[in-house]
């Protein structure tokens, strides 16, 4: 593994600090999804915590045993109802740099997992484990209309994982625990839906990306490994998943990120075990031909995603989602994911820097799952916190409390409770204490517009004095 090492702090802004964390709703856990479409920036949440009660009287009835409860991670607690939703949320971001709500999806549709805009539309993918995956989509983000057909016709897909736009094809990736993954493609032009492949090996598509003239796809496989498919017709596919030594006894389960810097694809792993593999191929049709850059998350092995994912001014970054389960933020405490999320760099793709290691500083915050590059160059970061703390603030009455008095509250509710420490804990924090946030790194500007600045400013100052 090749170790992070600690950068330069770096400069950013929380641009969403006058809504509030989960844009004012602690239901908001996740920046599922981002895109932005004429110059405004548009993010898709994940709605959902865990639903206790119902755990508990699973658990007692004897129908689940706690050690089978989490060990199909995220995604069987959604399709078992073992997490709560309100419903999830598209917010915008205006010119003026205001949020505001321009679509609340019902209970049901607990999220928002993949955002593309393309030729003047908005589409927006959602994850629905009751009564199947949708796409909305929309002309001007306020009005949303369902697509229909495709993979929203064929049963078992449960949510959609990815989404791809090239030419008038938009490509997408579902989640099918019953009869596999579906790769659809749909025709921008005609309105036409045709299913390209179906992966019955695997659970889910995952990631999708071209390289060199050829579509290489990423799966997902619960309780195995990943695999790696390439097409060159995007109708005869073949696997390519990367071979080195030790691969094998790796617990990588999944695909989280496919890029291409510097002429070379990037392929990223979801492993709750050993910590992320990160390798790299110019050639990645030969399942040799791989680089491994990392199999244990950059040295920490919390790190169990390389969760997203941009280039940017020339260098490489990735966002981890770090569960802290060895070191989290109340260590030695064994609290459930406790960890903070970290924003990685690189300059060459081998050597790599740490920017961001506590979550931007945000309590609960264990992940960066969003990444994006904007239209006027920012860098932009949407955040994931823990889904198994509990709204306490849903209580009207708590959240009517003054922060001095619900610090009070929620101490003697810990402490009741048998958790006296984190009761102590959450009275050093405000009411505004869990949900999603989002973040921009600004850009740096060109040497020939710092010396237009300069130089303005000079002659401002000139002609003050005169």
């Amino acid at each position: 593994a090749v170790p992070a090492v600690s950068a330069a702090p770096v400069a950013y802004q929380n641009l969403t600090e006058d809504v509030g964390r989960g844009f004012g709703s602690n239901w908001n856990r996740y920046a599922w999804s981002m895109a932005e479409m004429n110059g405004e920036q548009y993010v898709g949440t994940w709605n959902a915590q865990m639903d206790y009660q119902r755990i508990a009287a699973l658990i007692l009835s004897g129908q689940v045993n706690l050690a089978d409860l989490f060990s199909g991670g995220v995604d069987v607690l959604s399709f078992t109802g073992l997490i709560s939703s309100t419903g999830g949320e598209i917010w915008r971001r205006g010119g003026d740099g205001q949020w505001s709500q321009v679509y609340k999806a019902s209970p049901a549709t607990m999220g928002f997992r993949k955002m593309v805009a393309h030729d003047g539309m908005l589409y927006a993918a959602t994850a629905n484990y009751q009564t199947g995956a949708g796409i909305m989509r929309s002309a001007n983000g306020t009005d949303w209309a369902p697509m229909s057909g495709g993979p929203m016709a064929s049963p078992g897909n449960a949510s959609i994982r990815t989404m791809a736009c090239y030419g008038d094809k938009m490509y997408v990736g579902t989640e099918n625990s019953s009869t596999g993954a579906e790769l659809w493609e749909y025709n921008l032009t005609t309105d036409v839906w045709q299913r390209k492949q179906v992966f019955a090996q695997d659970s889910a598509v995952a990631e999708i990306s071209l390289f060199d003239g050829r579509m290489f796809v990423g799966t997902w496989d619960f309780g195995e490994h990943y695999r790696l498919h390439s097409s060159e017709d995007r109708n005869t596919w073949s696997e390519v998943t990367p071979v080195f030594p030790g691969s094998e006894s790796l617990a990588n389960l999944g695909v989280m990120q496919l890029l291409e810097f510097n002429d070379r694809m990037y392929l990223g792993t979801v492993n709750y075990v050993d910590g992320f593999t990160l390798l790299r191929s110019a050639t990645p049709d030969a399942r040799d031909s791989w680089e491994v850059i990392t199999t244990d998350g950059m040295g920490d092995a919390d790190n169990a995603y390389t969760w997203s994912g941009a280039v940017w001014e020339g260098k490489l970054y990735i966002g981890t989602f770090n569960h802290g389960l060895r070191g989290g933020q109340l260590a030695p405490l064994p609290i459930p994911l406790d960890g903070r999320g970290q924003l990685l760099v690189s300059e060459d793709g081998l050597n790599w820097s740490t920017l961001i290691d506590d979550g931007f500083g945000s309590p609960f915050t264990y992940g960066i799952r969003t990444m994006m590059v904007s239209e006027t160059g920012d860098l932009i970061c949407g955040t994931a916190s823990n889904f198994m703390l509990p709204d306490l603030l849903s209580d009207p009455d708590l959240a009517a409390l003054d922060p001095a008095t619900l610090a009070q509250v929620l101490a003697a509710y810990f402490s009741e409770s048998g958790f006296g420490w984190l009761g102590g804990y959450m009275g050093q924090i405000d009411p505004n204490w869990i949900g999603c946030e989002v973040y921009a790194i600004p850009a740096v500007p060109e040497p020939a517009t710092l010396v237009l600045i300069w130089a303005g400013t000079f002659l401002l100052i000139l002609r003050r004095r005169t």
